[in-house]
């Protein structure tokens, strides 16, 4: 599945949480988070902290693989130049 939005990282880990057959509960305690925040961040909550969001993501045995699009895009070429330096 393709993550766009917060919506969809929440609907994700939805999905992967219930295949798991975890409750909210069980997920929340597993991850170290409340159960307030699982109901937010699988409703899409845009301000989830990225540190509770990679261990909820671990927890429901999931993990963010971080690949260049397809299409062209100046702001990876430019952060793609910062880290290995001038591509030719």
């Amino acid at each position: 599945m393709l993550v766009n939005t917060p919506r969809d990282a929440g609907a994700l880990v939805r999905q992967a949480r219930r295949q798991a057959g975890l409750s909210q509960a069980q997920l929340a305690e597993r991850a170290g988070v409340s159960r307030q925040w699982i109901i937010g961040f699988e409703q899409g909550k845009s301000s989830a902290e990225l540190g509770h969001v990679l261990r909820i993501v671990a927890a429901v045995g999931l993990r963010f693989d971080a690949v260049p699009a397809p299409e062209h895009n100046p702001l990876l070429d430019d952060l793609l130049e910062s880290l290995t330096g001038p591509q030719r």
